[in-house]
């Protein structure tokens, strides 16, 4: 599959935001129907946000169930953000679930969030997310999990890059513990030079008077099959705490969350437990600043665990609807600066992903970024493997090789199907990715440097291609190439290649630098 440098058209006909759920109905999706009344928003409709947690867990939960047959539990919530949506009293909340792929004993799950206008039937959207469950069992033993059954390409899609996002999960602690050590300025200069005048020690609010406290009682209405706080419950505690801390710094304006960085359980919360929750403003950026809020369970014996830590980004709304300036908040302790530069770390990582996934074109080099990256790429290569087939057109059909091409005013995308090979796919896999063996059999390649090599499955490469004329340049393409061995029957063999800016190869005057946007 090839598809050539655009910023739009065939590669962005897709819902890039699609993950499966409107695709099929299969047995593990799940849809629920929630009207907003007065004692969801409140005084503020701000407040409804951690409803809206709650009811997203508790959607996600019956997918999982349903894959599962037995009783599950919220791991982990991946980072969220809310579109500008605004809900009201009256409107009904809908959302979705399904079951992406299973591992071992826990899965991931897509929730989609969108509001109805019972007045006018408009249907807008309000989040996305990816959740984490496991399978426990009443008895407390190991469960492995079926694989999820896949029916459509676009839940195979989904489940190719469900692994994905699975290893950004692993690796996300150690991204940011190694972007808070360095943050490249050279990306986020002006962003986080703004940041410190707002975050100067010696102006505005000390980040002590934004600190607020709270307790909870686990009651039985709190807990799930296992009588354990449900997850959705204590993020509901956690967005209301959120709340507090984040007024204290929007006088004359409503705070408003915009978006919730990845939820990690740590330990659960059983029935009669003392839950602990504080909060406070860790950094304050432009237009917008972060809530920490730190969960803690305590027994009547005394034993503490800690449950999780989660970070909120907030904007401070006015009566027109407008973004206003947070106010300034100064960092003073030790600990408050910790938080500060951690909290920017985190608003870095948050750019850079977003800069990766909204990119329709040529992505830029970066080693913190490249499971990022890696995702990217794979789902580029997804997107375009889904592309409806009646939009293929033939272009010829001889000695067991097809050639299809599809076309718009700004894209070319060619595929070529082998037929009648009598080998392995893994063989086969092998071949495709032992890169510097290309010019052996693809005869328009007349080079391959591996340029820089980041992990087993990850590398980048530089292709030389043969010139077109007797005499003429050669083109060179500068390739990011993630390469996935199958892991089960619902898999693929993939090899994604796409092109990459990269700072220690600028193009050269002995080849002119082209670029695909995605090919595999």
């Amino acid at each position: 599959l090839l598809c050539s440098r655009s910023g739009g058209g065939i590669m962005s006909s897709l819902d890039d935001e699609d993950d499966g759920l409107a695709a099929s109905h299969n047995s593990t999706e799940a849809e629920m129907n929630q009207i907003v009344t007065s004692e969801h928003v409140g005084i503020t409709s701000a407040r409804f946000y951690g409803v809206l947690l709650k009811w997203m867990d508790v959607c996600a939960c019956v997918s999982a169930e349903r894959h599962a047959r037995m009783p599950c539990v919220t791991v982990a919530m991946d980072d969220m953000k809310f579109e500008s949506t605004r809900v009201k009293e009256g409107d009904v909340v809908q959302l979705k679930s399904k079951v992406n792929r299973a591992f071992g004993s826990s899965m991931e799950l897509a929730i989609r969030v969108s509001v109805e206008n019972m007045k006018t039937g408009s249907v807008a959207p309000l989040c996305k997310a990816y959740f984490t469950f496991v399978a426990r069992p009443i008895d407390g033993g190991k469960v492995q999990l079926e694989p999820v059954t896949v029916q459509t390409e676009q839940e195979r899609r989904e489940h190719i890059l469900a692994n994905e996002r699975r290893k950004i999960r692993r690796a996300l602690p150690y991204e940011l513990k190694e972007v808070s050590v360095g943050i490249d300025r050279r990306m986020t200069e002006k962003h986080f030079s703004l940041a410190a005048q707002l975050n100067n020690k010696s102006k505005g609010t000390p980040a002590s008077k934004t600190r607020a406290e709270s307790i909870e009682l686990v009651l039985p209405q709190h807990a799930n099959h296992h009588k354990t706080a449900f997850g959705g419950q204590i993020m509901e505690w956690m967005v209301t705490m959120a709340m507090i801390s984040a007024s204290r710094v929007c006088s004359q304006a409503t705070p408003v969350p915009t978006a919730v960085d990845s939820v990690v359980f740590r330990a659960p919360a059983y029935v009669g437990d003392r839950v602990f929750l504080a909060s406070s403003v860790n950094a304050v950026f432009p237009t917008s600043f972060e809530i920490g809020v730190r969960v803690d369970a305590r027994s009547i014996s005394g034993d503490t665990r800690h449950i999780n830590s989660a970070f909120f980004t907030f904007e401070a709304i006015n009566d027109d609807g407008e973004v206003k300036p947070p106010e300034k908040v100064s960092a003073q302790t030790q600990v408050e600066k910790r938080r500060n530069a951690q909290a920017q770390a985190r608003c870095w990582s948050r750019l850079a992903r977003k800069s990766i996934s909204s990119k329709r074109d040529i992505l830029q080099w970066s080693p913190s970024q490249a499971l990022n990256l890696a995702l990217e790429n794979m789902r580029r290569l997804t997107e375009l493997s889904t592309v409806p087939k009646e939009s293929w057109k033939l272009v010829s059909d001889q000695n067991g090789v097809t050639c299809k091409k599809c076309e718009d005013p700004s894209n070319t995308a060619v595929w070529v199907s082998f037929h009648g090979l009598k080998l392995p796919a893994d063989r086969v896999f092998d071949c495709l990715t032992d890169f510097k063996a290309r010019p052996k059999w693809d005869i328009l390649c007349k080079n391959v440097e591996l340029v820089h090599v980041q992990s087993a499955d990850d590398c980048i490469v530089r292709l030389v291609m043969q010139p077109s004329e007797a005499g003429g340049q050669s083109n060179d393409f500068l390739l990011l190439a993630t390469k996935r061995k199958a892991t089960s029957s619902s898999d693929y063999h993939a090899v994604a290649l796409t092109s990459i800016n990269f700072e220690e190869l600028p193009p050269s005057d002995e080849c002119a630098r082209a670029e695909v946007i995605s090919s595999g």
